[in-house]
């Protein structure tokens, strides 16, 4: 309970007092006071506000003249005060939403996007972005990764895992780049067995994440000057409700429908038809159609390059095809894509 009780308005002082009392309620005032780190005067006002705040009561019975009130009684009628003032606060959010459409309805575009500065921040919008969603999340997925500079690059977004159990929807469309990042096909598998919906394009045009087609993080990609300096997202742009952002919600929708589905996209898999053997029908004219190179591929089957040549040489003769491009009209007008 160290420190916990501060988010209900009990200072560190006021908490040991407390926490002494209940080990001891015999606990005298010397020793109340060295509990609390401070002088017998100052112990009178922490008293007087522990008892304002209902988690002591007068005894005199007791050595300090005081005894500890039940934790049930006294901890859960701060949290239902804090509650209350929480309540409180929501009732005012319709006079901010007032306030702020007022602001943005004078037409200063600026009004309508907001600068986000450090990979940090940038991260925790991202994070508030979710977290806040009510519906669905669209999400353009490409290097570089901005997280906390105290988390691994490759971890999962847990934040996307909880939402989905939420029963919130998450697409993604991935850029052949991403998926070629050393672990992130697992993370992604991981993703579309919580219920992602994912899709994948040779190239996405930037990083995107769009929450409920109300809010879009954007993240701003730096290039450095010096060739050996990889990619990196230092800042990004919000983007509120405006013609700016159904313009990038509609951006989004073209490409899904331009997009394919991810081989273990069990949601949007499709049949590879009776022709294609049992390996094919696991994704791979759906890899080889969506432009990604055979090193891709075979990062993505977990097999060798060599054996995705073979395969790939082999649709290409089920097909009749002497080529990538005439083994993809092959594949439509069969209908296996």
């Amino acid at each position: 309970m160290a420190a916990l009780l501060e988010l209900l308005g009990i200072s560190d002082q006021e908490e040991r007092v407390y926490r002494t009392l209940l080990r001891d309620p015999e606990a005298d005032l010397e020793e109340l006071a060295l509990a609390a780190d401070v002088s017998p005067t100052h112990l009178r006002v922490l008293f007087l506000a522990l008892e304002m705040k209902g988690l002591i009561s007068h005894s005199t019975g007791s050595s300090s003249g005081y005894q500890p009130v039940f934790p049930d009684m006294a901890v859960e009628g701060l949290i239902q005060r804090r509650q209350e003032e929480l309540e409180m606060i929501r009732t005012y959010l319709p006079q901010l939403r007032r306030e702020y459409h007022s602001l943005v309805g004078r037409g200063n575009p600026m009004e309508f996007v907001e600068v986000v500065s450090g990979r940090n921040a940038v991260a925790s919008r991202f994070s508030q972005l979710q977290e806040n969603a009510t519906e669905a999340i669209l999400v353009f997925d490409k290097p570089p990764y901005t997280v906390p500079d105290t988390v691994d690059a490759n971890a999962l977004n847990q934040m996307e895992i909880q939402r989905l159990s939420e029963d919130i929807q998450y697409r993604a469309i991935y850029s052949e780049d991403a998926v070629a990042v050393p672990g992130r096909v697992q993370a992604i598998r991981e993703y579309v067995k919580a219920g992602e919906i994912a899709r994948v394009v040779p190239e996405l045009p930037m990083k995107l994440a769009i929450a409920d087609r109300r809010l879009a993080l954007m993240p701003l990609i730096v290039h450095s000057p010096d060739p050996d300096v990889p990619l990196q997202v230092e800042s990004a742009i919000m983007v509120h409700q405006s013609s700016l952002l159904d313009a990038l919600v509609t951006l989004f929708e073209m490409l899904w429908e331009r997009a394919l589905p991810l081989p273990f996209s069990t949601d949007d898999r499709k049949d590879l038809g009776a022709e294609a053997d049992e390996e094919d029908r696991e994704g791979l004219l759906a890899l080889l159609a969506s432009g990604l190179t055979d090193e891709v591929i075979a990062r993505q089957l977990g097999i060798s390059i060599r054996t995705v040549r073979r395969r790939i040489r082999r649709l290409m003769d089920d097909l009749g095809a002497v080529s990538r491009f005439q083994a993809g009209i092959q594949a439509a007008k069969r209908g296996w894509l």
